[in-house]
């Protein structure tokens, strides 16, 4: 499964996080976030992104 949302990521078993067009890393979404900070800053850009979006919508409501 491809997946971007991390309420998906955290159910999966192992997660292979492509960076840079390699695979830079596999693990289970809490090792890959203690350890990889390329991972860590994807993840918090993910939540960035949401948390604007949530935002923008109760403006617009």
């Amino acid at each position: 499964m491809v997946a971007y949302r991390r309420s998906s990521i955290v159910l999966a078993d192992r997660v292979v996080f492509v960076h840079n067009g390699r695979i830079g890393a596999t693990g289970t979404h809490r090792d890959l976030f203690d350890t990889v900070p390329a991972y860590r800053d994807l993840v918090g850009a993910y939540d960035d992104a949401v948390e604007v979006d949530e935002l923008a919508r109760a403006v617009r409501a």
